[in-house]
């Protein structure tokens, strides 16, 4: 006798009930990343390039 079990698949983001739900792993992420753009942004900013 085989048990059927749904599969989960571990992705960065889901939606349910009209709402986005982010991994702790994916929302350290893009923080991480805008931190560094905004760094680049000011240290342009700085230089006089923007």
């Amino acid at each position: 006798m085989q048990i059927n079990q749904k599969k989960i698949r571990n992705r960065a983001f889901r939606m349910q009930d009209g709402r986005l739900y982010f991994t702790r792993e994916a929302e350290r992420r893009i923080f991480f990343v805008l931190t560094l753009l905004m760094l680049a942004a000011g240290v342009m900013i700085r230089m006089g390039v923007i």
